[in-house]
């Protein structure tokens, strides 16, 4: 149960093949600082899930898809569910992230703080970092040719960013409420920006609450980065990704240029970007040359596609968005 009375807040956990024990830990860490959890199983009706973890408890209910709908669609299921529920708030975890023991208390003192800081909250996302390894990613704001890093100080329990990841990250339904859902056509990759862009966009805030620690995997596997790519990008190690996420990393990067919501500084940062990306993944792949393949047919759809900016406007046009933003003072 939350420890900030103020806050009700449901937890939803988004699976897909997950691995049994990892999902012990991250059920099992949520359920004592929440007060409901929502488990959407986009697992394919076919797979037999015997062995995975989920106690019987009151507070969890078990949404079955039967086939995988995709992280955004996985979310917006447990939305609408929980909304059932009268929460005040939602808890968006992955499979594989694992939070911290206070992580919800921390999260929701940041959000307080930022509040008495007369800040519009829309979001809070802890710091995380990833147990095979790796610099802890910090909070970012925005920039040219490369993002700033905010760095709070001692006596600071959040900073304002201009990116969250998904996991982790405590929404308002007030900021739903406001902004939409999720942009179900982003299906897996870019669902957390396009959304923070979109309710920045509304004069919201998205909040780094750095004491929130959060246990989290990015990627397949962690591997050495190429010599040049550690020269370029500050980091020891490089992030691999399967060719099937690429597609939709490259696919959804592209459309999301085509976004009003989304701020031209980060567009042209990409964009610059871009190349050097491609060049990374494709350095470290097994296969280069599809991999090389697949990113220009991700880039291509979205280029072409319409979509994104389809999928978007129907978020904001559900009937409980567009609100004003004057009632997110929690």
């Amino acid at each position: 149960m939350s420890r900030n009375k103020k806050f009700c807040i449901c937890a939803i956990v988004v699976i897909y093949f997950p691995e049994p024990e990892l999902l012990r830990r991250v059920i099992t860490a949520s359920l004592t600082q929440v007060d409901e959890l929502v488990v959407v199983n986009n697992t394919p009706a076919t797979t037999v899930l015997s062995d995975v973890f989920i106690p019987k408890s009151p507070c969890i209910t078990v949404l079955n898809q039967n086939k995988n709908i995709g992280l955004a669609a996985g979310l917006n299921v447990g939305i609408e569910y929980a909304r059932q529920k009268n929460v005040t708030h939602y808890l968006l975890l992955d499979q594989d992230s694992v939070p911290a023991s206070d992580m919800v208390f921390q999260l929701t003192l940041a959000w307080g703080a930022a509040v008495n800081d007369a800040l519009k909250v829309a979001a809070v996302g802890p710091a995380f970092t990833d147990d095979r390894g790796g610099a802890p990613p910090p909070f970012l704001k925005v920039g040219f040719p490369s993002n700033h890093v905010v760095q709070p100080t001692l006596d600071e329990n959040y900073v304002r960013t201009d990116v969250l990841i998904t996991s982790g990250c405590l929404i308002s339904e007030a900021a739903l409420d406001c902004a939409g859902l999720m942009n179900e056509w982003l299906f897996i990759d870019n669902v957390d920006i396009e959304w923070g862009f979109r309710v920045q966009s509304l004069g919201l805030n998205l909040i780094g609450a750095p004491y929130a620690k959060l246990t989290h995997r990015i990627g397949d596997e962690h591997v050495q980065a190429p010599r040049w790519a550690r020269w370029l990008f500050r980091r020891q190690i490089a992030v691999r990704h399967n060719d099937f996420r690429l597609y939709y990393i490259f696919r959804n990067r592209i459309a999301l240029y085509k976004l009003k919501t989304v701020p031209s500084l980060w567009k042209l940062q990409d964009l610059f970007r871009l190349p050097f990306k491609i060049a990374l993944c494709v350095s470290i792949s097994d296969k280069p040359l599809t991999t090389l393949r697949q990113l220009f047919v991700g880039m291509g759809d979205g280029l072409r596609s319409r979509n994104a900016f389809q999928a978007s406007a129907m978020a904001t046009r559900s009937p409980l968005a567009n609100k004003s933003t004057d009632n997110l003072s929690t």
